[in-house]
């Protein structure tokens, strides 16, 4: 599942126009504003560590909670502030066990490269009994 919405959301919703539709990745890290029409938030991005805010139109992501979302930046009316506005409906929540799986699994493979490498460097081949 994160390797998916990394493949999907490796991009960064700072310098992106107005009118160009992006995928991106972050972690809500707060909630900015309630509305009856949706959450201001502010979401840490993936690609580059950027902090921006967020609209969600009638939704409201947990805080931490990590969303791959499809929407456009643009300067918002209100705070002054560019926001990311995500397109109704086009987010999904990423649990956050999915980064923990994601990285024991990463962990996992590394060690299982680490051991082939220093077999293979000492002459033996896996598998095979001498």
């Amino acid at each position: 599942m994160w390797e998916r919405a990394l493949a999907l959301g490796r991009q960064s919703p700072v310098g992106h126009g107005p009118y160009e539709t992006v995928s991106c990745l972050g972690q809500v890290v707060r909630h900015r504003q309630r509305a009856r029409t949706g959450t201001k938030a502010y979401v840490r991005w993936v690609a580059d560590g950027s902090v921006t805010a967020a609209w969600f139109w009638s939704a409201r992501p947990p805080v931490h909670s990590y969303v791959l979302a499809r929407g456009q930046y643009s300067h918002g009316d209100h705070h002054r502030e560019a926001v990311f506005y995500v397109h109704q409906g086009h987010f999904e929540l990423i649990p956050a066990q999915a980064l923990a799986a994601h990285s024991r699994e990463q962990r996992r493979l590394a060690k299982r490269s680490a051991n082939r490498a220093d077999a293979t460097a000492s002459g033996q081949v896996p598998g095979l009994y001498p």
